[in-house]
């Protein structure tokens, strides 16, 4: 075979292999392409999973897909510490999750449950004003029982525990962490500080604590509980969703069913093309350019809590502004001129902070 014979067959296998080449992609992205599938898995643990990190494609997945995204994954994990799926916050989607729920909502989270447990509600909060670690009630659930409900083979001590312990992971690590950090970012903030006490001594006064009655009235103060939650949201990944059907994205990419759900919140809210100086502590943002922005779930900018047909328990948003605002300490750091240095690391549900200064505070 002489150099020519050459040329011509290496050119001939290379025509085909473009041609072939530009067929798949014709075939992938022409005009009768209608979905792409998402990259498969590969190796000995075939899970699919799908991380959204832009405010687009989360919101397309807790409106137009809330519901294929509405239900858990079957993990080992959570079998072994959610009493075999029985805490209702990790059960799959179906009949004990929907009547567990309607329970949760009904009876422990209703607007006239919450009037009724006022006084005990407030009573815990002074008591965890004075000994922060303890934020769960003694008296644990009112009086009434569980509704005598047969939706699953669990029996109502198990029920009990597991819907008792959602709720302390829900609320006691989750406020707790907030808290935490939203102390540790007005120590390095004194401007910051400063007007939050200037607005309790103007609309609430040194002679009471604050009451719920008052939150409306302290704009600033819900302004630096939102920027914290934006800034350390309590739930930074947002994991445990999986798919129960099929479902296309208005970006072409085809989700198979049992695909694993995973939302960067810590991205989303620290998104420059959405937030001016994302890394930057202004709560003055929530009083301007973001003032109907909130945390209820339905701007999908900020959701530290998540957003879907799971449960939202908004109210420990509620609870988290009593807490802080009835601190109503003048705060005198002991590291000087120097900032507050805090580390955190990334827990399944929240994010932990630990000081490497320390400070004082005295109640006013």
């Amino acid at each position: 075979m002489d150099v020519f014979q050459l040329q011509t067959l290496i050119s001939g296998i290379l025509a085909l292999l473009v041609g072939a080449l530009l067929c798949k992609l014709q075939k992938t992205h022409g005009p009768n392409a209608k979905i792409c599938t998402a990259p498969q898995a590969g190796g000995a643990w075939p899970i699919v999973v799908l991380v959204l990190s832009s405010l687009e494609m989360a919101k397309e997945c807790f409106t137009v897909h809330d519901k294929a995204f509405s239900t858990r994954p079957c993990v080992t994990a959570s079998k072994l510490m959610t009493y075999n799926s029985a805490m209702f916050g990790f059960a799959p989607h179906g009949p004990y999750w929907r009547e567990m729920r309607k329970f949760a909502t009904i009876e422990l989270l209703s607007n006239q449950r919450l009037e009724l447990l006022k006084d005990t509600r407030t009573s815990e909060l002074e008591t965890a004003t004075r000994k922060v670690y303890k934020l769960w009630s003694r008296e644990g659930c009112p009086k009434g029982g569980v509704l005598d409900l047969k939706v699953s083979d669990y029996d109502s001590d198990t029920i009990i525990k597991a819907t008792c312990l959602n709720r302390i992971l829900a609320a006691g690590d989750s406020i707790m962490v907030a808290l935490t950090w939203a102390v540790s970012l007005l120590l390095n903030n004194e401007m910051e500080l400063k007007k939050a006490q200037d607005e309790l001594d103007t609309h609430v006064g040194k002679d009471r604590k604050v009451e719920k009655s008052d939150i409306k009235k302290l704009v600033y103060l819900q302004a630096i509980v939102r920027e914290t939650m934006r800034l350390y949201p309590p739930s930074p990944i947002i994991t445990l969703r999986a798919a129960m059907e099929e479902c296309t994205f208005s970006c072409g990419y085809h989700i198979p069913a049992g695909t694993h759900l995973i939302v960067n919140t810590w991205k989303i809210q620290r998104d420059g093309c959405v937030w001016p100086d994302p890394h930057d502590f202004k709560p003055e943002r929530f009083l301007a350019s973001h003032k109907d922005v909130d945390a209820k779930g339905q701007n999908y900018e900020l959701i530290p809590f998540g957003s879907s047909l799971a449960l939202r328990v908004v109210h420990l948003a509620r609870l988290l502004h009593l807490t802080l605002f009835q601190c109503c300490f003048s705060f005198k750091s002991s590291c000087g001129h120097d900032r507050v240095h805090w580390t955190h690391k990334f827990k399944s549900y929240s994010t932990s902070s630990s000081p490497n200064s320390t400070f004082r505070y005295k109640a006013l």
